[in-house]
């Protein structure tokens, strides 16, 4: 039935089915969107990210009580901030990772005018 293709089986690992896969990522982002729509900021990461110490400092939160790295005003000014698997700090300090891939196992999303 209808109802059966629409639905994401708990039986098969939903990454080595592509169709259930994009229906997964469809979802995930209709999420992200209505919580964008309802005014909210979104840090979303993989279960299998270990946080180290409060990411907001760094991030940047809007608001008169939330302080922000001196270090890091840049990346409070940023509505869109995603993770890449370089792991190369000198190349970290260059002008971009245009020529690396991006990885959503940690996303930030700001809600703006942009998101």
């Amino acid at each position: 039935t209808k109802q059966e293709r629409q639905t994401i089986s708990a039986e098969k690992y939903y990454r080595t089915d592509g169709a259930a896969f994009k229906k997964m990522g469809a979802v995930k982002a209709s999420v992200l969107e209505n919580m964008l729509l309802a005014g909210y900021d979104v840090l979303i990461s993989d279960a299998d990210t270990v946080w180290f110490g409060d990411p907001w400092p760094i991030i940047g939160r809007h608001g008169p009580d939330h302080y922000v790295r001196p270090d890091s005003v840049h990346l409070a000014e940023a509505d869109i901030l995603v993770s890449t698997d370089c792991i190369d700090f000198e190349e970290d300090l260059g002008p971009g990772l245009i020529a690396h891939e991006h990885n959503t196992g940690i996303l930030f999303l700001r809600s703006s005018n942009i998101t």
